[in-house]
């Protein structure tokens, strides 16, 4: 379980398909529409969602990056948020859109 999971694998040499992975960024995006208007999913990073879910800047600009502090929100936005969503079958890549908000893409039917 990670964010940016693939990012890591690759990294590291590793390919994605020979690992049982779960990454919170398939699972949480912004929508919102364009200038032109093309619609937008964005996935959203670690410190958006802390933000989002907990009121709190987990990376302030002041304090340097650190990994140890990355592993324990992302176990924690897994634990109590995402495991409390009651499962539906949809994707990020479906049609439906929520102006700006940031949205788990199991809440499109509740």
């Amino acid at each position: 379980m990670a964010i940016e999971v693939e990012n890591d694998l690759t990294s590291l040499d590793l390919a994605t398909a020979d690992y049982d992975v779960f990454d919170l960024q398939w699972h949480y995006f912004l929508t919102f529409e364009s200038p032109g208007g093309k619609i937008i999913k964005e996935r959203l990073g670690l410190r958006s969602l802390c933000k989002k879910f907990f009121f709190f800047d987990m990376q302030p600009e002041s304090v340097p990056h650190d990994a140890t502090v990355d592993a324990f929100w992302t176990l924690d936005i897994f634990k109590l948020v995402y495991t409390k969503i009651k499962p539906e079958p949809t994707s990020m890549y479906s049609d439906l859109g929520y102006n700006g908000e940031i949205q788990h893409f199991n809440t499109l039917y509740n």
